[in-house]
């Protein structure tokens, strides 16, 4: 996504697991990487990697001087990743009413909300129609990336 919206050249170099990229990264081997927050803030406050920008629209409470990829002129760019709670389609609204209930208050609770922000989470705690638009959006949009980049399953 970042090479079409940017109109950069990058080459993907694809790993397993972000500890292998990370040592390449911090020995020079790779010059770039998205990497997740909890795996390189620590790498950024020792001074062994740079952060550039954070792919979420927004900035990164833990981190508010660093800019999103939008705001540091990549128009648009949302690369966020995300987690949500799924149940099988045709699941009573009143069973999918109080899960949400109940998960809506823990992600509400403070001490929940600080625990992710150490991880490097951020948890809104939509609505589950919320959350069908939202997969949708996002179903469309790697869509796209994924034609555009002429991506193609084995």
């Amino acid at each position: 996504m970042l090479k079409s919206m940017a109109g950069v050249a990058l080459v993907h170099v694809p790993y397993k697991r972000q500890a292998p990229a990370m040592v390449d990264q911090i020995s020079g081997r790779i010059e770039t990487a998205f990497n997740t927050a909890i795996t390189v803030m620590p790498h950024v406050r020792a001074g062994k990697l740079r952060a550039l920008a954070v792919s979420t629209m927004e900035r990164f409470p833990p981190l508010p001087a660093l800019p999103s990829v939008d705001e540091a002129g990549v128009k648009g760019f949302d690369g966020s990743s995300w987690q949500g709670a799924v149940m099988p389609a045709g699941t009573p609204p009143e069973i999918v009413a109080k899960l949400y209930q109940e998960l809506s208050a823990m992600l509400k609770a403070p001490a929940t909300r600080e625990r992710f922000l150490g991880q490097g989470a951020i948890a809104p705690g939509i609505t589950p129609k919320q959350f069908q638009q939202f997969v949708r959006r996002e179903l469309d949009k790697w869509g796209r990336v994924a034609r555009g980049a002429n991506v193609r399953l084995d």
